[in-house]
């Protein structure tokens, strides 16, 4: 009967091998499945109950043992898909259990990315600290040095504003003596053009009289020769008619004396007299006429002389006047500079309110991120990126501080070189004039403080790249906790610092 049981289950069982349990699907043999059922190798039954032991008759109807059949087939089919879908969901199981391990060892491998990274960070972020105060130590420093170089240029320009009032009080005299000496220069100009005027006058009379005394020469001459010529004719027609009548010889004597007329001609004497006085009458108006000619040429020679010299002092004049014109408008130049160097003053303490204000509000967000511990690492990096904006703007004010310093040092070089060419040319004109003092030890001064603030400036640029470049990489990388914490206690070392 046992025998029975055990080639029944046997049947049943078939060649199962694997079995269900807790942990899963296990392979067994059959014999250990009928041992667990309670049946020995040797067809004994061990820990059976008595009421087992006694013998059953197994009673099959004719359609049983193929329904049972039937089902055993079933079971094997159910049994066999088991398998496959236990063979697979193990195959299934060996992969999971792989990437488990895969990414097991790819997020220790970050962590201790981010541990690294968060050791890096905090490092560069005392370093970046510790540049950052060297940096602002620096521009206080800069800071007293611009103000006290700015009341050495205020002092200095002062000094040379009055020097420059003093050297214009002495060229205004000097202008009005020069007026003074122009207005009388001008005032023999029109004498000496009144004394031409008498001159040429004189000069026309006397060619009038000339040509009326040549006139009268000449008159008197053609009247010489007039008479001459009919004396002849007469004592040609008187000797004609004596001999005629007379037909007697006579002298040339005889001839005259009895043909000339006392009452009629003159004597040779006094022609000789006339002549000789028409000659030196007619030397005498031509030598008056050589002298007023020289006379004459003279004046315009002296006219010509001094309207050249008017000329000159005229250019003198005007281009003492353009001087002066460009000496003192650098008066209100340096009132101007002055007054751009108070504005610049009050933006430099405003500069230096807005950084106190911008420390406070920095400790401020400090506190309320360490209060809010959820959003610790996005409120300490906008804090620092405010930090760094605010660095930036700095920046940008001191180098509009800078360029404003250049366009002063600009200003007094153009100033300089506007004093210099007046200076030129009042010592070319004026013996009186001083030079002015040279400015080189101040330009020397204006160049070291221009190099220094570009220094700081490429310095200061460096450091905040870095700064930049070190947020932005942390902002974008994973950070666990303890990259957290470890920017918290940078940022609390950082407000202890400011505090």
């Amino acid at each position: 009967m046992c025998s029975l049981g055990l080639m029944t289950f046997k049947s049943l069982t078939g060649n199962l091998s694997k079995t269900c349990t807790a942990d899963g699907w296990t392979e067994m043999d059959p014999m250990e499945i009928a041992v667990n059922c309670g049946y020995n190798l040797n067809g004994t039954v061990d820990d059976v109950r008595p009421e087992q032991l006694a013998p059953v008759s197994v009673e099959m109807a004719p359609g049983e043992l193929d329904a049972l059949k039937r089902e055993l087939r079933d079971t094997r089919r159910r049994q066999e898909a088991a398998e496959v879908e236990v063979h697979r969901l193990g195959n299934a199981l060996a992969l999971r259990g792989q990437e488990y391990e895969a990414l097991r060892r790819n997020s220790e491998q970050a962590l201790h990315a981010a541990h690294s990274r968060a050791w890096e960070l905090e490092e560069a972020l005392g370093e970046v600290q510790r540049r950052m105060a060297g940096s602002e130590n620096r521009v206080r420093q800069m800071q007293a040095h611009l103000m006290a170089v700015r009341e050495h240029l205020v002092d200095e320009l002062r000094v040379q504003l009055h020097e420059v009032k003093g050297q214009r009080d002495t060229v205004i005299a000097e202008l009005s003596r020069m007026q003074k000496e122009l207005g009388q220069s001008r005032r023999e100009a029109d004498k000496l053009k009144e004394h031409q005027s008498s001159l040429m006058q004189e000069l026309s009379r006397i060619s009038q009289e000339l040509l009326c005394r040549e006139e009268q020469i000449n008159t008197l001459r053609s009247r010489l020769t007039e008479t001459e010529t009919t004396r002849v004719e007469m004592f040609c027609k008187e000797s004609q008619t004596e001999t005629c009548l007379n037909s007697e010889k006579s002298t040339m004597a005889e001839i005259y004396e009895a043909v000339v007329d006392l009452e009629e001609y003159i004597s040779k004497d006094e022609h000789i007299d006339i002549t000789t006085s028409l000659s030196d009458a007619l030397k005498l108006a031509e030598s008056k006429a050589g002298d007023a000619l020289q006379k004459y040429q003279c004046s315009l020679e002296e006219n010509q002389n001094l309207l050249r010299e008017l000329q000159e002092q005229k250019t003198e004049l005007d281009t003492i006047q353009e001087a002066l014109q460009a000496r003192f408008v650098p008066v209100a130049l340096v009132e101007e500079k002055e007054k751009e160097i108070e504005r610049l003053t009050l933006t430099i303490q405003e500069m230096e309110k807005s950084t106190t204000d911008t420390k406070e509000e920095g400790v401020q967000t400090e506190e309320h991120s360490s209060e809010l511990q959820s959003h610790q690492v996005s409120s300490s990096t906008e804090n620092i990126i405010s930090d760094v904006t605010k660095t930036e703007t700095e920046d940008a004010a001191v180098l509009a501080f800078s360029n404003s310093i250049c366009d002063l040092s600009q200003g007094f070089l153009v100033e300089q070189k506007e004093e210099g060419s007046v200076e030129v040319i009042i010592s070319e004109s004026i013996s009186s004039c001083e030079a002015s003092q040279s400015d080189s030890s101040l330009q020397t001064q204006v160049l070291n403080l221009q190099q220094q603030l570009q220094d700081s400036e490429k310095h200061y640029r460096h450091v905040l790249s870095m700064y930049r470049a070190r947020l932005l990489s942390a902002a974008q990388g994973y950070m666990d906790e303890e990259a957290r914490v470890a920017l918290l206690q940078i940022a609390k070392m950082r407000e202890e610092r400011v505090c």
